[in-house]
């Protein structure tokens, strides 16, 4: 049997690039996906452009367009689209990214050879300045036995450089709407829905990431730090529910939680998150340099690495 994908847009404020999305999706050599776009009550005419585009296609693709009136997060619109879904897999879609002409067909060759399979994952490509870049990967895709490790502090890949089972996105493995407001929601997503299930890797490039000015950055750095905290407690919960962290899970949440101070300076003042950062710290592996965090403290090793590096 052929797979079938549910392809599911959330779209806010993306008049410029939506169409460009759509056109994507319409343009995949591989015929048998649905589309459900969710858009989240934009202020600009991205629902009209939405109408356009889709008034202009002549397939007979299942296609649905919803808008939340009342606007919510990604999170929030991502488990509103999944209500609609009825295909094998699920691909998660930006209103501004890209999809390569043969991306699902490639997907669908790869569900075919690998059916005990429930996340497959590709690499993906930066769109930036109108040129496209070199494919790329979080370097996990080269160490597949790190996901459990890694995923608990960062994102592993881009939204769409995955797909996944539909079957198993359950009410414990929806996207966590009360982290809706932070950037780093994704990391929680993932993390969850990987952990202990079996993820297939590909090293076809069919994803592109769109690089924008006015992204969800990172320069309201009390806002970004605060949502990093936010995200690393919720995975730090759920593991704990299931399970119990292992010392490299606690080394990655360090070391992220370490790269916050060498680019943000956390003040001495936020004790959330230096208590955050020696909890991880000590329960990390005994390695040379996590040693010598621990005997010299922190803030003296972190001047030291930084007269020296």
């Amino acid at each position: 049997m052929k797979a079938t994908f549910s392809i599911l847009v959330t779209v806010y404020n993306k008049e410029n690039y939506v169409w460009k999305t759509i056109d994507s999706v319409f343009k995949q050599s591989y015929k048998d996906w649905e589309l459900i776009i969710i858009d989240n009550n934009s202020s600009d005419s991205s629902f009209k452009v939405l109408e356009d585009v889709l008034g202009s296609f002549k397939g007979s693709n299942n296609i649905i367009l919803k808008k939340f009136i009342n606007r919510q997060g990604p999170g929030a619109s991502r488990n509103y689209a999944l209500n609609y879904a009825t295909g094998d897999w699920v691909l998660f879609l930006d209103g501004d990214d890209l999809l390569k002409q043969n991306y699902l067909l490639k997907l669908a060759e790869i569900v075919k050879e690998n059916k005990e399979s429930e996340v497959i994952v590709g690499r993906w490509c930066k769109l930036q300045n109108g040129k496209i870049g070199k494919p790329i990967s979080s370097g996990i895709l080269e160490r597949t036995n790190c996901i459990e490790d890694t995923a608990v502090a960062y994102a592993p890949w881009i939204l769409h450089a995955a797909i996944i089972k539909r079957s198993i996105l359950n009410l414990q493995n929806l996207w966590d709407e009360t982290l809706d407001k932070y950037v780093s929601e994704d990391t929680a997503f993932w993390f969850k829905l990987t952990y202990q299930r079996e993820v297939v890797f590909t090293d076809y490039c069919g994803a592109v990431y769109r690089i924008l000015d006015n992204s969800r950055d990172h320069t309201n750095s009390d806002k970004y730090v605060k949502g990093v905290l936010e995200v690393v407690k919720s995975n730090v919960r759920w593991i704990s529910s299931v399970g119990k962290m292992s010392k490299r899970q606690h080394e990655s949440v360090f070391r992220l939680l370490e790269s916050l101070n060498d680019r943000f300076h956390i003040s001495k003042s936020n004790r959330e998150y230096w208590e955050l950062l020696n909890l991880h710290l000590h329960n990390s592996p005994n390695s040379l340099s996590m040693s010598l965090r621990r005997i010299l403290g922190f803030p003296v090793f972190n001047v030291i690495k930084t007269l020296f590096l």
